[in-house]
C-alpha cells in the first residue's frame, strides 16, 4: 500500500460576481476580506460554479483554478478541515497515538 501524507494547498480561482458600479478594487477587496461579509458567501458562489462544472463537462475549471503546494500539513490542520476520519487514516498521516504528528 502507498503511503500518503496530508498537505496544505493554496488554491485560487476565478469567478464573476456582481458588484455595485461605482466601487473600486479597494473596495472589493475589502468587503471581500475585511468587511462583515461572511467568506460563506463567497464560498456559495464557488459551489455553483463547481456544481454547474460538473454537470456541464464544457465547463472544465482546468483553465480557471490554480493549485499551489504551501507545507506539509500540522495536525490541528488535519483536524480543522475534519479529515481524522479513523485510525487508519491517522495511520496514513503519520499520526503517532503518543504525540501527534511529531512536529
Amino acid at each position: 500500500m502507498a503511503s500518503h501524507k496530508f498537505v496544505v494547498l493554496q488554491v485560487t480561482m476565478d469567478i464573476v460576481e456582481q458588484v455595485p458600479v461605482e466601487w473600486t478594487k479597494d473596495q472589493i477587496e475589502f468587503y471581500k476580506n475585511e468587511s462583515s461579509s461572511c467568506a460563506n458567501n463567497t464560498g456559495r458562489t464557488i459551489a455553483r460554479v463547481l456544481e454547474r462544472a460538473s454537470v456541464d463537462g464544457a465547463n472544465c475549471l482546468c483553465h480557471r483554478l490554480k493549485v499551489a503546494y504551501v507545507r506539509d500539513a500540522k495536525a490541528e490542520d488535519v483536524e480543522r478541515d475534519g479529515l481524522i476520519v479513523g485510525r487508519e487514516c491517522l495511520i496514513e498521516a503519520g499520526y503517532e497515538a503518543n504525540g501527534g504528528y511529531g512536529d
